[in-house]
Order: structure tokens, then C-alpha cells, then sequence
């Protein structure tokens, strides 16, 4: 029999009918959870339904209990991806006799005003954090980039949140922590590469951890404000506990990461700044035990005694009248880029490391100006030099070079130059500082700002934020000048044609910055300096926005601080009665810098 063409491809008669579905028969009884109102598999003690859902299993005690006429059926939770996230023991105690029960559901919302507390899906408000984050859309064609970031990442699930102690770890983890890192870098010197997996570390890290999330909450909840500041005051506590009990491993990174997290929550809760400062000299006595070895110092001291013989000429025996603060190795003030050409290892203390000095660096620098704070921290002149190699060695082949700066980012070198100005206001009658100031001065005149490669595509958002980080480096070096210029006359005016084109300059280059680029999270300081020498509304206006976005950007409540000190320069306080001083004179003025937290 021949067949049809069309029979060679389906045979119709074959295609018989699909049986139908039938349904199991299973024998329920009225007993199962009632959480969801409806009958479920019995399985005890937690149905599978409940299960699935992250839901508390509810069981009747007899089959004709029923559930609360207010009872509501709680949203479902999706789950999603998180950026920077931490996997936390079950079983570990965290102080949660200090949060109440209304506090448990408050996470900041975007559309929500300040001073409003609203509850939000955890959820949606991650997925938020997502999009802004830098990583979530790195596009870098790097050597050695690492596949993963395996054991940086690890999911957060919906039940995660229900613990109200938990949800600060959460914001610290996916806000605070990324809030304050503000380089376009190697995703694995982010901050949330190098510091989220100390969270974990130990009941202490949990104490900072929290502090850390709660004051990042406060900005928006200014109701967990005197939370916020109780939890700084028990982790600070415990952590000088244990740091005074003389431990084997006060030395060792967690250590590093704890200081310096407790460093940055100060500025959120606008903490006394003594406690940044003592954080930071802690900081320094880590640095020197692992980081300085006595060669070393010996080095750099024959190599400053050197520059100092080949550079200047002095009246007499130049060690003489040398003081002892600048006695070691402190001269060598030229900002010079080594010609390193060794990479460091890529193993995570390493990488630590790197982020652990930069952080350290950068707090310091923009910590010297506040009063008193020279008799707790070491002069920039000796940090510098110790550090230098450190601070410039690239641990990665990236773009560009300064991208091996998670911190500094192309201002590596102008924020050299504006720690030594300001260690300078603090030693106005020493006989040397109006030569270093002067010689200070020409290098920030010279000062030239780095260069991004010309086979980065304009417009790109990788060329945007490598621009962000070359505009504030500029923006650094001017700043600079502006307290140089006031150190080698002291006499000087804020109208005066110089300073009033620095600080153009500055606004100027401000505006160039991409708005809400994090990059501005180390802004603080230039931005305070060039509002001491603001002589009109408009100026005025520019740097109070610029620094109240700054305040956004890192939920840091320092910028109150820093506000209240330039409507003093400003002439506009209700404190201007009491002090008199104005302009650039403030930098000089113990009774205001005493209460500043750059």
C-alpha cells in the first residue's frame, strides 16, 4: 500500500487521547496550620506551606479554635539578590533588649521624608540598593579579574529580617558599608568586598556592625537617633575593652576593620570628634606594628637627611631648631610617584590591607585639622613617607592606575597635600612653617591631576567615573592652595582676587561631578574649606547644596556640624554674638574646630 506523502511524517491514527488527571485523595482533618486559612498537610511542626513561605506555623489546640478577627494574612516575600551581604551563625546572642517592638520594621524608603518612619519590603528596597550599587555594572576589561566574589556574597533570605537586630546588620551591610565607598576600583577592593565579611567576625563586630547599620537608618528615622548613639557608645565600649585587656590579636585585620568602622560611624551619629581621633591613633598603632619595620624608618630617615642637604640652605645647624615633631624624617615634602614594579598578592589580607590604609590615611588626613587632635595623631610629614610604597604599590592591572585606590582614587596625592597644610595650622610659631608652607604652595600651584586614557569611550560610564575621581583630586589641590595661601599671610582677606578664583574653581569643578557620584563622599573637606572664603549668596548657596548632598549620599549627620561652623564664617549664626572670628580665621579657632567631625 502506498502511502500518502503527508503519512511519512505524522501517523494521525496513532495520536491517541491524554488520559485524564486524578486528583489524589488525601484525608485531611481540621486540626492543620490555620496561618493562611486554609488546610494544609499536617506536617508537624511546621507545614509544608508555612515552610515555603518563611511564615510561623500556627496549630489550634483543639479543631475548633479560630483565629483572631483582626488576624492578616502576612504579605509574601520574594526573594531577591543582594549586593553586599553576610550569612549570620543562627546561634549567636545579639543585644536585642535595646530595640523595641515598633522599631523592628523601619528601613528608609526613597519617596520617604526625613524625620518620617515608614515600613517598606525589605525586598523592593534591596533591589534598589542593586541598581545604584557600582558593582552591579562593572564594565572594566581587567587581567586577573576574578571570576566570583565567592565568599564577599552570600543571599539574604526574607526571614533574615524579622530579627529588628538583624535589619541594622542588613543596613550595615547593603547601606553604611557602600555609602561610604567612593572610588570607581577592582570589585575586589570595594568596601563591600573588604569589610562586610568582618561582620561576622565576633560579638564585638556585631555590636559595630549594628551601631553602624542604625546610625545609617537614623537619617531618615531621626527617632533611632538616641539609639543610634546608645549602640556607638556599648561598641565603642566593648571594643575598648578589648583592646585594653592587651589581647593576642589587637593587632590582627578585624581589629583594623572594627577601628575604622567605628571611625566612619561617628560621622553618622556626629559623634564628639575625640573619638574619632582616638580611633584613628589606635588605628596608627597597628599600622606601625605590621606595616613600619625599623629598616625602614632608618631608610627614609638617611634618604630625608639627604633631600634636606640638596634642597635648602639654612642659617645655622639646621637640626638645632628642627623640632622635634618634624625630627625624623619629615622634610621630604615633594609629592613624587614612585616607580613601582612589583604587584602584591591577591589574597584577601592583602587586599584588606590596602583598603584598611587607605581608610585609615584618609580619616586621618581630614582629621588633623580638628583641635587638639595633633597630640593623639602623628605628623602627615611622618605618615606619608612610611606609607608612600604602601599606598602606591597597585595590587591589580586596571585602566588606570589610581584605580588601585578604593579611597583616594586619583587624590591620593592632593590629599597629601592638604593633611600637610592643615598639620601646619597647628604649629604656627615653629620656625620652619612658613618655608614648608611656601614650598607646599608651589607644588599645589604645579599640582597635575591625572590623565584618563584616551581609548576610554567619552560619555561612558566608566569614563564618567574615572572623570568624577580626576575632578576631585583638582578639587583637593585648590583647597590646598586656599590654606597655604592663608598660612604665608596670615593678613589676607577672603575677597582677595586669588583665593575668589580658587575657589571659582572649585565650584565650578563641583559642578562638573555627576550628580550623587560617591565620589563626593570625600568631599566634606574641600567643600568646608571653600565655604570659609564664600562672600556671596550664590557661593554660599552652592556649597550648602554640595554638602547637604553629600549628607544623602552618606547618611552622615557630620554635615550638621560642618553647616553650623560656616554659618559662623558666614556671619549668620546666633553664635556670632559670642565669636567673632570670620572667614578663613575659623581654621585657627579651637572653640569652633573643637566641634567640627570632617
Amino acid at each position: 500500500m502506498k502511502l500518502t506523502p503527508h503519512e511519512h511524517l505524522i501517523k494521525f491514527e496513532s495520536l491517541d487521547a491524554y488520559p485524564p488527571k486524578v486528583k489524589p485523595i488525601v484525608s485531611r482533618s481540621k486540626n492543620g496550620c490555620r496561618k493562611r486559612k486554609k488546610k494544609c498537610d499536617e506536617k508537624k511542626p511546621i507545614c509544608s506551606t508555612c515552610s515555603n513561605k518563611d511564615l510561623e506555623c500556627i496549630w489550634p489546640k483543639n479543631p475548633r479554635d479560630k483565629l483572631p478577627s483582626d488576624f492578616q494574612i502576612p504579605k509574601k516575600h520574594k526573594h531577591s539578590r543582594f549586593v553586599s551581604v553576610v550569612k549570620f551563625s543562627q546561634n549567636k546572642n545579639v543585644d536585642s533588649q535595646l530595640i523595641t517592638k515598633d522599631e523592628q520594621n523601619y528601613l528608609p524608603t526613597k519617596r520617604g521624608k526625613s524625620g518620617i518612619i515608614e515600613p517598606v519590603d525589605e525586598a523592593e528596597s534591596a533591589s534598589n540598593n542593586r541598581e545604584e550599587s557600582p558593582d552591579s555594572n562593572y564594565c572594566l576589561d581587567i587581567e586577573n579579574r576574578p571570576e566570583s566574589r565567592t565568599g564577599f556574597q552570600v543571599d539574604f533570605f526574607s526571614h533574615f529580617t524579622y530579627d529588628p537586630e538583624q535589619k541594622f546588620l542588613f543596613a550595615c551591610a547593603n547601606g553604611f558599608i557602600e555609602s561610604v565607598g567612593p572610588q570607581y576600583t577592582h570589585p575586589s577592593l570595594t568596601t563591600s568586598a573588604t569589610f562586610t565579611p568582618w561582620i561576622d567576625k565576633n560579638p564585638i563586630m556585631h555590636k559595630i556592625a549594628s551601631a553602624c547599620g542604625c546610625s545609617f537608618l537614623s537619617w531618615q528615622n531621626p527617632d533611632l537617633i538616641p539609639l543610634s548613639l546608645e549602640k556607638y557608645q556599648i561598641a565603642m565600649n566593648a571594643l575598648g575593652d578589648y583592646l585594653l585587656s592587651d589581647q593576642s590579636d589587637c593587632s590582627s585585620n578585624w581589629v583594623g576593620a572594627a577601628l575604622q568602622l567605628m571611625c566612619l560611624c561617628a560621622k553618622g551619629t556626629n559623634n564628639l570628634p575625640k573619638s574619632a581621633v582616638l580611633n584613628l591613633s589606635q588605628s596608627y598603632k597597628i599600622i606601625k606594628s605590621r606595616f613600619i619595620s625599623s629598616k625602614s624608618k632608618s631608610q627614609i630617615m638617611n634618604g630625608v637627611h639627604k633631600h634636606i642637604s640638596a634642597t635648602k640652605q639654612v642659617t645655622g645647624d639646621f637640626h638645632n631648631f628642627y623640632p622635634e615633631v618634624f625630627g625624623t624624617d619629615n622634610l621630604t615634602i615633594d609629592i613624587r610617584n614612585s616607580n613601582l614594579d612589583k604587584y602584591g598578592s591577591h589574597d584577601f589580607d592583602t587586599i584588606f590591607e590596602k583598603m584598611f590604609l587607605e581608610s585609615f590615611v584618609y580619616n586621618y588626613s581630614v582629621a588633623i585639622l580638628l583641635s587638639e587632635s595633633h597630640k593623639y595623631l602623628p605628623n602627615p610629614f611622618e605618615v606619608f613617607n612610611n606609607l608612600r610604597k604602601a599606598l602606591k604599590t597597585p595590587l591589580f592591572n586596571c585602566d588606570v592606575a589610581w584605580m588601585n585606590n578604593p579611597v583616594f582614587g586619583a587624590s591620593l596625592d592632593s590629599f597629601e597635600l592638604v593633611s600637610k597644610a592643615s598639620y601646619l595650622i597647628k604649629k604656627l610659631h615653629d620656625p620652619l612653617m612658613l618655608f614648608t608652607a611656601k614650598k607646599l604652595y608651589d607644588l599645589a600651584c604645579f599640582y597635575t591631576s591625572p590623565v584618563i586614557p584616551s581609548d576610554i569611550k567619552v560619555g561612558s560610564r566608566k569614563y564618567k567615573d574615572l572623570r568624577d575621581s580626576v575632578l576631585m583630586s583638582e578639587i583637593v589641590a585648590k583647597s590646598a592652595k586656599l590654606i597655604l595661601k592663608k598660612l604665608i599671610s596670615m593678613e589676607i582677606k577672603v575677597d582677595d582676587c586669588e583665593l575668589q578664583k580658587d575657589l571659582n574653581s572649585i565650584l565650578e569643578k563641583f559642578k562638573l561631578i555627576t550628580p550623587n557620584s560617591k565620589v563626593k563622599a570625600i568631599g566634606t573637606f574641600p567643600a568646608f574649606i571653600a565655604g570659609t572664603v564664600c562672600i556671596n549668596h550664590i557661593q554660599k548657596d552652592m556649597i550648602v547644596n554640595v554638602l547637604k548632598n553629600i549628607g544623602e549620599i552618606m547618611h552622615g549627620r557630620n554635615i550638621h556640624s560642618v553647616l553650623e561652623a560656616l554659618q559662623i564664617a558666614w556671619g549668620t549664626s546666633s553664635d556670632c554674638d559670642e565669636i567673632k572670628t570670620r572667614g578663613l580665621d575659623i581654621l585657627f579657632d579651637k572653640r569652633i574646630m573643637s566641634k567640627v567631625l570632617l
